[in-house]
C-alpha cells in the first residue's frame, strides 16, 4: 500500500519529477562508488563476524554474499535474501542457523545502538552550531538507545520454558555474550556500522547535490541514520516505498521539501538497483558453482 501511494503521488505530480530525467550523470557517480562502498562495508561485517568462529571468507564470499543478500531482498519481502545467506553459510561452511541468527539480530542492535548515540550526538552538535533543537528527534534516539540498553541488560535474564519465544531469546543472549567478550570484533564492528552511516549520509548527500539542492551534510547525517532504523519495517521487497516515504517525510521535516525528497530518494533506488542486479547474478552463479 505504501509503495502503491507513492507512486501514485509521482504520477499526479509528474511535471515536478521531470527534473531528474536531466540531470547529469556524472553526477550519479559518486552514488555508484557509495553503493559498492555500502556493498563492501556489509560484506566485511559479514566476513569479521565469520572470523571469529574460525570462518575465513574469501573476498568472492563475503562481497559477493552482500550483493546476492541485496538483490535477495529486492526479490522477496522481510529481507529474503538473509535466508540465502544463511542458507549458503550453513551448506559451505557448516555454521549453523541459529549461530547466524544470533549473531544476525545482536548486529542490528549494536547497530541501532550506534545510530543512537550518534543521534543524540549529531544533536548537540546541531545546537551548538545552529541553535536549533528538535524535541522530536531527541526523543527518538533517546528512545532507541533506552530500549537498546535495556535489551542488553535484560539479556543476563534466562527465560523459563523451551518454546520457539525462550529459545529465540537464548540465541540472542549467546550471540550478545560472544560479542562482549570479544573486544577485538567489537571494535570492528563499531568501526564498520559507523562507516556506514557516513556512506549513506553521502548518498543522500550527493543526491540532492544531483538535483542542485543544497543541503547541510549534518542534515543528510541525520536523515541516514533515521532511515536505518527503518529495516525493523521492512515489509516490503528491498523496503520499497517505505524508505521513499521516510526520505520524504525527514526531507519536509528539514525544510527542504517532500518532493525533493521523494526524487532523491528515487535516484538511489536507481542506482542501488544497477549495481545490486548487475553483480547479484554474477556472485550467484560464482557462489552456486563453489
Amino acid at each position: 500500500m505504501v509503495s502503491l501511494g507513492i507512486f501514485t503521488y509521482v504520477y499526479f505530480h509528474l511535471d515536478e519529477f521531470k527534473l531528474i530525467a536531466s540531470i547529469d550523470i556524472i553526477l550519479l557517480l559518486p552514488l555508484f562508488i557509495l553503493s559498492l562502498m555500502i556493498l563492501f562495508s556489509n560484506g566485511l561485517l559479514t566476513k569479521y563476524f565469520l572470523e571469529s568462529f574460525k570462518v575465513d571468507l574469501s573476498f568472492t564470499e563475503y562481497f559477493g554474499l552482500a550483493a546476492v543478500t541485496a538483490m535477495g531482498n529486492y526479490l522477496a519481502p522481510l529481507r529474503g535474501g538473509v535466508a540465502g545467506k544463511a542458507l549458503y553459510l550453513k551448506k559451505k561452511h557448516y555454521f549453523p542457523y541459529t549461530r547466524f541468527l544470533s549473531v544476525y539480530s545482536v548486529c542490528y542492535l549494536w547497530m541501532f545502538l550506534i545510530g543512537g548515540l550518534l543521534g543524540l550526538l549529531g544533536i548537540a552538535i546541531f545546537y551548538i552550531q545552529y541553535n536549533t533543537f528538535s524535541i522530536r528527534l531527541f526523543s527518538f534516539f533517546l528512545m532507541s538507545v533506552i530500549l537498546v540498553g535495556l535489551a542488553i541488560a535484560l539479556s543476563n535474564y534466562t527465560p523459563a520454558g523451551s518454546g520457539a519465544i525462550a529459545r529465540r531469546w537464548l540465541d540472542f543472549k549467546q550471540g550478545l555474550d560472544y560479542i562482549r567478550k570479544n573486544k577485538g570484533l567489537l571494535i570492528k564492528v563499531s568501526f564498520i556500522m559507523f562507516l556506514n552511516y557516513i556512506i549513506m549520509s553521502l548518498q543522500l548527500y550527493f543526491g540532492y547535490t544531483a538535483i542542485s539542492c543544497n543541503v547541510p551534510y549534518l542534515a543528510a547525517c541525520f536523515m541516514a541514520i533515521v532511515l536505518s532504523f527503518s529495516i525493523v519495517i521492512s515489509l516490503t521487497p528491498g523496503n520499497l516505498g517505505i524508505q521513499e516515504a521516510i526520505i520524504g517525510l525527514l526531507s519536509k521535516f528539514f525544510g527542504i521539501g517532500f518532493n525533493e525528497g521523494l526524487m532523491v530518494a528515487g535516484i538511489i533506488r536507481v542506482v542501488t538497483l544497477c549495481v545490486v542486479f548487475s553483480l547479484g547474478p554474477v556472485f550467484s552463479y560464482k557462489l552456486t558453482k563453489s
